[in-house]
């Protein structure tokens, strides 16, 4: 528990609890501990064999009913000289009604005595909890099957004694509550052994008739003995069975009968059975005032609503009448008419500044001006594009002779026609395999067949000579031999046999592109890779010829070695046949200069002679 709780907050809750469940109970014991103080009021402990429960009777429950002879709290006339107070004494056996309560400064719970009776009444109590245990477990107290009471009904039956008090005060606060509302009486005893019947014969009668809405049981108060008539089971029993709601008032607020559990509803005395079936006509006058008044609100706003709905039909049947049809749609046709007209005009004025604009454009486009600037435009033109033309036809002639020329340097067939042989190995199918570059790749008894420009000899290797002294040895793939830059530079002999000092074909001995003829540099710079420029033959002619002649056709030794690096300027790529990558392939590749082989190779003169 989160809070902590003081003694007084405590002994407050222990109040409220014990008040609540205990509001009114009876209590039977035998008197002890009797005082009388002198401010009138009685403590006495009411005890048993068990326990023992503390009592205060306070001055103002004692005594009740002394002047006129009938207890204000049960209704039940009293005897003269029947004093309960003034005849307590210690060792009594009494009936005590109250309610439990907390006395805070002692901290003790005690009952407050209402009323106080002798205990010859004690076995009724125990025969009345006897009976409410059993209509109980019946169900005849369930609020499930109790009906709901009408309010302010209109015709109510009475079952209830016609000479008690306590129809008098019903009958006198219906007179004045309610609307009005029409009452049988249906007398029945209330009192005494013959009451149980006749309460239930009435209430039976009045279900037959049909006649009420609701029927109101009531009757004085009295003693626990006088009321025992609506503590029956026949009595009970008639109410559960009514199918009109039963109301109760029997005896006084303290007063519980088994009626009243079984009631629809209950009143704690017949003057409140009045006051709960009907309200003051005071409230019905101020309800109704409000009924009135919201009714008032309610016609004056409704009345309002059909105003602005009246109004608006008006407007749409003015706005729909055929007269303001007419009108509207005459005076559409004014402003279309307007509109169309001014419209017109308005592009009658526009097509006609366009026209005249179109007319000052054409005569600025096609006039004699425009027509003479025109020609002299095409002229200029005309004059250009010939020239043009010229210049790209003698671009493509100049290019087609170079490409002609660079095509028959790579004929593999005009070596041959010079006094060169193609030697290839044949296979042992008899046909000519690869070709023969080294005497190393032969051994004797290997047939060859040697290709002229005229035809093919066949050969019998009978011996393997050894490689000549004078050649050069093979070298790897993009390397220059050491003879190479002689020849090219002209320094040295040229590697082939009976062949003067001569520069690789397509470059000038001793000759820089600075030396040249303007013509013959311009002719080498636009000449494709690899082809002698038309004009360089006459600036060849004091060159001492090679003994390779044949464009791209070198020694095999050398022809795999050279590089495009090798030379630079005018002169690259004049090696015909030698690829970028210093490698000679193609059928060029066979065709031998001086060949270690022992092939012939041509002479100065041209005519073939044998290697030694």
């Amino acid at each position: 528990m989160s809070h902590i709780l003081t003694v007084a907050e405590l002994t407050r809750a222990l109040t409220d609890v014990l008040e609540a469940e205990f509001a009114f109970i009876w209590v039977r014991g035998q008197v002890t501990n009797l005082a009388r103080p002198s401010s009138g009021h009685i403590y006495f402990t009411l005890s048993d064999a068990d326990a023992s429960l503390a009592v205060v009777w306070f001055k103002g429950g004692q005594g009740r009913g002394g002047k006129t002879g009938v207890d204000p709290l049960t209704g039940e006339v009293l005897e003269p000289g029947r004093d309960v107070a003034a005849s307590l004494a210690d060792g009594q056996e009494v009936l005590v009604a109250g309610r439990i309560s907390v006395y805070a400064p002692r901290g003790n719970y005690q009952l407050i005595a209402e009323l106080v009776q002798q205990s010859g009444v004690s076995d009724l109590a125990l025969a009345f909890e006897a009976l409410k245990r059993k209509l109980a477990d019946q169900g005849l107290f369930d609020e499930a099957r109790k009906m709901r009471v009408p309010s302010n009904p209109a015709r109510v039956a009475v079952v209830t004694s016609p000479q008690g008090a306590a129809v008098r005060d019903f009958l006198r606060l219906a007179a004045t509550r309610g609307t009005g509302a029409q009452l049988r009486i249906h007398p029945a005893l209330v009192q005494g052994e013959a009451a149980p019947a006749q309460i239930a014969a009435a209430l039976d009668a009045v279900n037959k008739q049909g006649w009420a809405e609701v029927i109101a049981l009531v009757r004085g108060g009295g003693s626990l003995e006088d009321l025992w008539a609506f503590n029956t089971e026949v009595v009970a029993e008639a109410m559960a069975r009514s199918s009109i709601p039963v109301v109760t008032g029997v005896g006084h607020e303290p007063d519980v009968t088994i009626a009243d559990y079984v009631a629809d509803r209950r009143f704690s005395t017949p003057s409140a059975v009045a006051t709960g079936l009907w309200p003051l006509r005071a409230d019905l006058m101020q309800t109704v005032d409000g009924l009135e008044a919201d009714l008032r609100r309610a016609f004056a706003a409704g009345m309002e609503r059909r105003e602005r709905g009246l109004a608006e039909l008006a407007r749409g049947l003015a706005w729909l009448s055929p007269a303001r049809r007419l009108e509207r749609l005459e005076q559409g046709w004014r402003d279309i008419s307007r509109r169309l007209l001014t419209g017109g005009e308005r592009l009658l004025a526009d097509r006609r500044a366009k026209a005249a604009q179109a007319g000052r454009d054409l005569l600025r486009a096609f006039g004699p001006q425009a027509v003479a600037a025109r020609e002299a435009q095409a002229l200029a033109l005309s004059e250009r594009l010939g020239l043009a033309l010229n210049l790209r036809l003698a671009e493509a002639s100049r290019r087609s002779e170079l490409l002609a020329v660079r095509l028959a340097g790579l004929d593999p067939e005009a070596p041959l026609g010079r006094g060169y042989s193609l030697v290839r190995l044949v296979n042992k199918k008899g046909q000519p395999g690869r070709l023969l570059r080294s005497v190393r790749d032969v051994a004797p008894g290997d047939r060859l067949a040697v290709r002229t420009g005229d035809g093919e000899i066949p050969a019998i290797v009978a011996a393997r000579p050894d490689a000549p002294r004078n050649a050069v040895p093979d070298a790897p793939p993009g390397a220059v031999p050491d003879a190479v830059p002689d020849a090219i530079s002209g320094a040295t002999p040229c590697p082939m046999p009976g062949a003067m000092p001569c520069a690789a074909r397509g470059a000038l001995p001793h000759a820089t592109p600075e030396a040249l003829p303007p013509s013959t540099r311009a002719a080498s710079r636009d000449a494709v890779p690899g082809v002698i420029p038309e004009t360089m033959p006459g600036a060849m002619s004091s060159a001492t010829p090679c003994a390779a002649q044949g464009a791209g056709h070198v020694s095999s030794a050398s022809a795999g070695s050279l590089s495009a690096s090798s030379v630079d300027g005018p002169s690259a790529g004049s090696l015909d046949g030698a690829s970028p990558a210093g490698s000679v392939d193609g059928p060029s590749a066979g065709i031998v200069g001086a060949s270690p082989a022992g092939i012939a190779a041509p002479r100065g003169d041209g005519t073939p002679q044998e290697q030694p």
